[in-house]
This record gives C-alpha cells, sequence and structure tokens, in this order.
C-alpha cells in the first residue's frame, strides 16, 4: 500500500500533512515506511506529531551524534521549550533526557546497547529510523532487531523507517516479514531550486587547492554562506589553511566532522542573526549530507569525494577508502543548498562523469568490519546472524573473518560468548577496543588504555604511531577531539579525573603503548620486508607500506597495524594509517602464546643441488604469513629428500641427474621393444615403461623413491646403474629376460666378437638399431644381421680400420657383392696389412 501527499501546511513543512496516514498505518500494522524529501521536516516535525501518548516514548535513531544533539535542540526550539524536557537526546557519554521526555533523539549504537539491557523497551511506544538509505550496519542490525522484539516480545511496538532515498518497497517486505508489506507513505514536496554547475579542474591539481579555488569562485558570484564537502579532516586542514591564505580573513571559516566536541558543533548549527557577521565557509565530511541544516547556506561546493571504512580483499583488513560520491550522495549534498531558499551547488567533476557514476553506496554492512556486530548478535543469543531479517545477508566471508576475530580475541568458543565476550560486549565498543581497555584494566593499566583507546578512536589525530600520540594527548598538544575521547573513556572506566596515567614515560611508555595496542590488534601483526624499505609482510596476508615520517615505526623490525589506508585495485600495497611499533619482549610473548594456540606453522623445506649433490634442510616457522625465523642444517630423512629430488626432475626434468646420460641405452632399448611391439610377458595392459624425459618428469614422484632408497643424508649423486635400476624396478625377471633377448645390448660376430648395439639411433627412429664396426669385424657373414624374434634388420654401418664411414648398410649379402668390389680397390692401397678378401661372405675368408 502506498499513499501520497503532495499538500504543504501553513508552516511550511509538507511532511504534516501525511502525519494521519503515518499514524493510521502504524495503529493498524505496527510498521510503516515514509519517503520524503529534503527539507520537508521529517526529522523535526513528524516525531512531535506521533506522541499522543506521553506514557508511550517516541524514540528518533539518527545516524550520528551531533544530529541527534541538533535534532533535540530544533524540536525543543520549535515547540517552545528547552533540550531535556519533553525533547532530549541521548548520545554516547552525553544524555539530556529525563521522565518527561516525550520524545529522545538517539543515535542508532546507543539504542543496540539499550536493546541488549532492555530487549523489550520497557515504556517506548514508537521507534523511528531516520535517514535509513545512509544502511550503516548499525541501522541494518537496529532493523534486525527490532523487527525481532516485534515478532518475540513486543509485537504492539510501532516501526517506523524513513528516508529521502530509498528502495521503500524492499523495505516494507523486509519489515512484513511473512505478512503483508509495510505501508509506505510518500511525501512530494517542491523544494528551493538549486543551480548546478560543473568546475572539473585538472586532476594533478591537489583536491584542497581545487575546493578552496572554488569556494573562492563561489563567494565572490552568489549571496548566502558556503557548505563544501570534503573527504576527510587532512584536506579539511589543508583547505582551510588555502582559504586563509586567500580570503585574508574576509570569511570565517570552520570545520564540520564527528570528532568535535558538541559545543563546536552546537556553535555551527545554532540559528545566527545575519546582521554583523562575516560570511561563513564550513569544511564538512560527509556528516553534513543528511539530517543536519547547517543555517545560512546557499552555496554548496561538492569535491566528489567521500571516504568510509571498507574491508580490502586482498589483506581481509578493514581500510580507509577514498571513493567518487555516488549520485544519491551528491543529490543529497546537493540538496543541503535548498534548505532555506534557492541555492547553487559547484560540483569539482565533469557532468559526463555523472553517466558512469553508481547510483548509490553498497550497504556498509556487504563491506564492512562486521565484528561489532556479530558481538552484538551473539549477545542477543543468536548464534548465526542468518537466522535474523536483514535487507541485505551479511557476507559469509566477512562474518567467517568477524567470527575468527572474536575467537582470537577469546570472545566466543563454540560460536558463543565467553565470559571475556560478554565482557567486551558490556563495554559497548568495537571489540578490538574493549580488548584493549579489558587488558588496561587487568594490568593495572587502565590510564593507558583509555589514552590508547581515545588516540585509535580519534584515528591518530594527526599522528600515524600511536606511541607519538599518546606522548602528545599527555602534553597536552593533541586535537580537542582526542582529549573529549580520552575523558568520555575514563568515565566509561571509572577513572579519577585527577588522575594523570600511569608513570611511565619515554622509551618504555612507547613499548608499553605496543604492548596494549597488540591486546586488540593481534591479527594484524606485520614484519619488515628485508628487501622492500617501509613495505611490512602482514600476518593476515598481503603487505603494507609505511609511508616516511614516524621515526618509532620506521626503525622497528615488527608492528601492529590499527588502521590502513586501502589502495584496493591499484596493485600497491596499502598505507599504513595508524600503527604501533612492538618490542622483541612483546613479539616472543606473541609468538609463545601462538604456539601455545597452535596458530604457528612450521615448513620444512629441503634442496638439492643436482650440480654438486648437496642436501640442505630448511626449517621455517610462520605466524600467519608472516616468517618468524629459519634454521638450515645439512642432511635430510629419506622422504624429504625425495621431494626434493622429485621437484628438480619435475621442474629440469630427468636430465638434471649426474649419471642420466649412462641410461641412454636402457631408456632406447625399452622404447624399441614397444615401438616394434614385442610383448610385455607381466604386462597388465600397461605396456613397457616410457622412460621419455617429459614421461619420467610427470612420473618423478614414482620412480624416484627407489632412487633415494640408499642415498646418504648429505649427499646424494646417483650413478648410472642406481638410475637406471630404479628406472626398471618394476620389471619382473621375465620383463628383464625378455629384454635382453628382444632388445640385447650386442651384437656376437664371427669368432665370438661382441659388438655393442645402439636402438634409436637411425634417423630418430625408436624401432631402429645400429650395428657400427670395422669391415673386417663382419666379413665371414652373408646373412643380414637381425633383432629379437620379430626379426627386425639392423642397420650396419662399415668403418675403416681407422674407423672412418665406408658403407651404411640393411643389406649386407648385396653389399658384399656389389659395392664392395670398388671399397676393397680403394682401401687395399691405403690400408694394406688389412685383410680385403675377394669373397669376404665365405667364412674361410674371414681371417
Amino acid at each position: 500500500m502506498v499513499d501520497s501527499t503532495g499538500a504543504a501546511q501553513e508552516d511550511g513543512f509538507p511532511v504534516l500533512a501525511a502525519v494521519a496516514r503515518v499514524a493510521s498505518a502504524l495503529e493498524e500494522q505496527g510498521t510503516a515506511v515514509l519517503v520524503a524529501p529534503p527539507g520537508t521536516g521529517k526529522t523535526t516535525e513528524l516525531p512531535p506529531a506521533l506522541d499522543a501518548d506521553p506514557s508511550a516514548r517516541v524514540v528518533l535513531v539518527v545516524p550520528r551524534r551531533m544530529a541527534a544533539r541538533a535534532a533535540a535542540a530544533r524540536m525543543a526550539h520549535r515547540h517552545g521549550g528547552a533540550v531535556g524536557g519533553r525533547f532530549g537526546y541521548s548520545v554516547r557519554n552525553d544524555r539530556r533526557a529525563g521522565r518527561d521526555t516525550v520524545v529522545e533523539a538517539v543515535t542508532p549504537g546507543l539504542l543496540l546497547r539499550r536493546l541488549q539491557s532492555d530487549p523489550s523497551l520497557e515504556g517506548v511506544g514508537r521507534v523511528i529510523l531516520d535517514e535509513f538509505h545512509e544502511r550503516s550496519v548499525d541501522l541494518d542490525l537496529l532493523l534486525a532487531l527490532l523487527l525481532d522484539v516485534r515478532s518475540a516480545l513486543r509485537p504492539d511496538l510501532q516501526l517506523l523507517v524513513m528516508s529521502a532515498t530509498l528502495q521503500a518497497s524492499t523495505v516494507a517486505s523486509v519489515m512484513g516479514g511473512e505478512g503483508p508489506a509495510a505501508p509506505v507513505v510518500e511525501v512530494e514536496s517542491a523544494i528551493h531550486p538549486v543551480q548546478t554547475i560543473h568546475r572539473p579542474g585538472s586532476a594533478h591539481d591537489p583536491l584542497p587547492r581545487r575546493v578552496a579555488g572554488v569556494v573562492t569562485e563561489a563567494l565572490a558570484d552568489h549571496a548566502g554562506d558556503v557548505l563544501a564537502f570534503l573527504p576527510g579532516r587532512g584536506e579539511i586542514v589543508a583547505t582551510a589553511r588555502e582559504l586563509g591564505r586567500r580570503s585574508g580573513g574576509g570569511v570565517e571559516v570552520h570545520e564540520l566532522h564527528g570528532s568535535l566536541r558538541p559545543e563546536e558543533t552546537d556553535e555551527i548549527l545554532a540559528p545566527a542573526p545575519r546582521s554583523g557577521r562575516k560570511r561563513r565557509v564550513v569544511l564538512s565530511t560527509a556528516v553534513a549530507e543528511t539530517s543536519l541544516t547547517v543555517p545560512g547556506v546557499r552555496i554548496v561546493v561538492d569535491s566528489g569525494k567521500r571516504r568510509s571504512s571498507e574491508v580490502d580483499p586482498r589483506t581481509g583488513l578493514p581500510g580507509l577508502v577514498t571513493r567518487a560520491v555516488s549520485l544519491d550522495g551528491a543529490d543529497q549534498r546537493r540538496g543541503r543548498a535548498g534548505r532555506e531558499a534557492p541555492g547553487v551547488c559547484y560540483r569539482l567533476w565533469a557532468a559526463s562523469e555523472e553517466e558512469t557514476r553508481r547510483r548509490s553506496d553498497p550497504p556498509e554492512v556487504t563491506v564492512a568490519d562486521l565484528a561489532p556486530m556479530l558481538l552484538q548478535v551473539l549477545d542477543w543469543g543468536v548464534e548465526d546472524p542468518a537466522d535474523l531479517r536483514w535487507l541485505d545477508d551479511p557476507p559469509a566471508a566477512s562474518v567467517q573473518r568477524a567470527g575468527e576475530l572474536l575467537r582470537d580475541l577469546g570472545a566466543t568458543h563454540a560460536h558463543r560468548l565467553t565470559r571475556t565476550g560478554r565482557r567486551l560486549a558490556q563495554i559497548g565498543f568495537h571489540p578490538r577496543l574493549g580488548a584493549i581497555v579489558a587488558a588496561g584494566q587487568d594490568t593495572g593499566e587502565p590510564d593507558l588504555a583509555a589514552q590508547v583507546a581515545s588516540v585509535i578512536e580519534s584515528e591518530g589525530a594527526g599522528h600515524r604511531d600511536v606511541a607519538d600520540a599518546v606522548h602528545a594527548l599527555r602534553a597536552g598538544s593533541l586535537g580537542g577531539s582526542a582529549r573529549a575521547s580520552e575523558r568520555q573513556w575514563r568515565r566509561r572506566l571509572g577513572l579519577d579525573r585527577a588522575s594523570h596515567g600511569s608513570g611511565v614515560g619515554g622509551a618504555d611508555l612507547d613499548r608499553a603503548v605496543g604492548s596494549m595496542v597488540l591486546h586488540g590488534y593481534a591479527d594484524r601483526v606485520a614484519r619488515r620486508r628485508a628487501d622492500r624499505d617501509g613495505v611490512f609482510h602482514m600476518r593476515s596476508g598481503g603487505e603494507v607500506e609505511l609511508p616516511t615520517g614516524s621515526p618509532g615505526l620506521h626503525s622497528s623490525e615488527w608492528i601492529v597495524v590499527v588502521e590502513v589506508d586501502s589502495r584496493a585495485g591499484s596493485g600497491r600495497p596499502g598505507r599504513v594509517h595508524l600503527g604501533a611499533a612492538l618490542h622483541e619482549h612483546d613479539v616472543h610473548r606473541l609468538i609463545a602464546d601462538a604456539e601455545e594456540a597452535g596458530l604457528t606453522d612450521e615448513t620444512v623445506t629441503t634442496a638439492w643441488d643436482a650440480a654438486t649433490g648437496a642436501v640442505s634442510r630448511t626449517v621455517t616457522r610462520r605466524l600467519g604469513a608472516v616468517t618468524i625465523d629459519t634454521a638450515r642444517t645439512r642432511g635430510a630423512s629419506h622422504d624429504e629428500l625425495t621431494e626434493a629430488v622429485t621437484a628438480v626432475i619435475a621442474e629440469s626434468g630427468p636430465s638434471a641427474l649426474a649419471g642420466w646420460a649412462g641410461t641412454e641405452g636402457l631408456r632406447n632399448r625399452l622404447a624399441f621393444l614397444a615401438a616394434t611391439g614385442v610383448p610385455r610377458p607381466s604386462d597388465a595392459g600397461t605396456g613397457w615403461p616410457d622412460l621419455s624425459r617429459g614421461s619420467l618428469a610427470a612420473t618423478a614422484p614414482h620412480w624416484v623413491p627407489a632412487l633415494t632408497a640408499a642415498a646418504g643424508d648429505a649427499t646424494f649423486q646417483p650413478s648410472p646403474d642406481s638410475i637406471a635400476a630404479a628406472l626398471t624396478a618394476e620389471l619382473s625377471w621375465e620383463d628383464r629376460a625378455a629384454l635382453d633377448a628382444e632388445a640385447p645390448t650386442h651384437f656376437e660376430g664371427p669368432g665370438g666378437r661382441r659388438i655393442r648395439l645402439s636402438y634409436g639411433a637411425v634417423d630418430s627412429d625408436p624401432a631402429s638399431a645400429l650395428l657400427t664396426c670395422r669391415l673386417q669385424d663382419l666379413i665371414g657373414v652373408d646373412e643380414h644381421p637381425v633383432v629379437g624374434t620379430k626379426r627386425t634388420p639392423i642397420t650396419v654401418e662399415l668403418l675403416s680400420p681407422a674407423r672412418r664411414p665406408l658403407q651404411r648398410t640393411r643389406d649386407l649379402p648385396g653389399f658384399w657383392r656389389g659395392s664392395y668390389g670398388q671399397v676393397r680397390a680403394e682401401m687395399r692401397g691405403r690400408y694394406p696389412k688389412h685383410n680385403w678378401p675377394e669373397r669376404p661372405w665365405e667364412p674361410t675368408q674371414s681371417r
């Protein structure tokens, strides 16, 4: 069911015309979806209109803390009250709500923690999920748990999902479950027009310089304040510095991001008199895309970039990724310019690029680190996330990685929470940070744990080395966001405000910081590559690169990586955004713990040098993909030597064996039997063995063990006889007898003289046999030589007394009676002492 309204109220908030329809849908079915454009009043006007029952609180869930505070302040201002009265908010470590509060704005994370302690949400009548199109993991999980609550505990709990851009039918279907889909109410509104201007610029020009240039242009050409969107704090700071040089102090420049103190954001978002103040430029991350209204903004400058956390498929690590903003996100940003009046939006890309940009961002649950989500699900009492109703199922691989992390942290056993896991869930943050502060409490260093957690939470606050940031925090030189985070952690851990933390300092502090970080990030240990400066092998696989700076990290053999700037798709290692150096003692402890838990691997590699025969054995210990150490010794076991020799032969062929050439005769004799069709006495359908180079390389695992059976443990250089024995090991006594009879090694001439036969030597024909001898050796033979029961003719090559070729023939009697006369005439004069009879076929003339 879809209800639609385009009517506007006298207050100018079109959503108020839909209140009756939304309330009716919630009363009838308990769930509903509201789709309304920005500026229609859905965040601050609809919740008060739905609080008809003062005993049943309305909980408004907005994506961010500053948005929750701003929404409560806006509602209180609109209805003539103070924040904390009828309208209040609750965010982490900051709550202004009481018994009289009937509309409470909260963040998704806070409501998730509240659900864990009070699954029935006693006293709550309606939950409104606002800006649901952002699809954070917490929002998706919250919807799944609230639907679970409705089905099992509170069928009377009403649930409303709101968004400006949303696939409403999909959400409505999931909310309906096996029953009818949730009703969808759509609100249409003629928002203020926003002109779009494209300024692509040069990709080689730094982004802060480009943004500053367009902001300067916009200030000169248009009225009103400017809201500029940039990927992160680094770009914001650089842009502010550039604007300071260009404007000469003619405008106020403000930063807006999630790590600001509440009073700083309140100052930016509070309505201000227009007269007597400078124009403002607000440089913001994506936090201002939705939920927030920055008063006075008529101009939006969109850099076209946003930064978010995604799991790098090469390393399995979540990393900060800067990508082009989606078209939906760009439209949300543009809409900020038309909230109060007509405006203009500058986009720092070409209009043609919008043909190839993705329409929307992927749901965070499909790309993010799911360890916090899985911890919440297990704490909820569900072993498998698939048992809940999701808009998009969490990827199995991501759930598996999350499960492995929780197991490594000691939080789970057999897919159930352990005592440690319940403790981490109660701490209520990412399980990594929970493990750090829990370790700080257990080791008597809670102050240091609070400092480390606050630095990690604030992404290093401008430092790459956690230890450097902790030093700066203690010295009071770190930014306000990190100091505020430390105060919050200290309150949560119940620490004395006057305490200055651990007494360790200097190098001892650096070591203590690394040890503390290790408790939460042991799976992200990395070791320096010896052959590439600044590149580290990750325990989890793949590599990361350490940029210049941070000498503590650069001088360390081992580091633990907290956060990575991902370069997925570029073919380059991710760049370490935040990490800590590890002391040798902590590395030894880590390895010992991993060995005890069976998490290290030991591989044995045997090397055989075919040229020298030397055999060496290397034992390598690994922690995941990182090599701990290697030990080399001379010699190897029979199995290890066999594996090494097999590998060499498989790669280089059997000619790598020094005695290989000496087996040519045997190999050719067997090939002759196969080529001439001589049956093998013990044949089981396989025929005579194929001893060609290619075949032997492929079948090395079958015959090499016999070759190495009698080898020494330090050297191995097989003789031709031992190679031949290995190659014919499978031949029976009858096979060997047939081989000698059908392909004899020698031809017996007159007087018992044995002359060696060469098989396969005539035009590379395996069915050929060659007899090379002096002419005088065959005087008296009047029948052409043959071999085997197949009586295969032998090619005879006759030589002079000086062993120079005279004639090659397959008809010896014909030669005697033919061209021999000419040969005799030539040779008698040259070799008068040798026998050159007129009738060489007669035995009496053979001597």
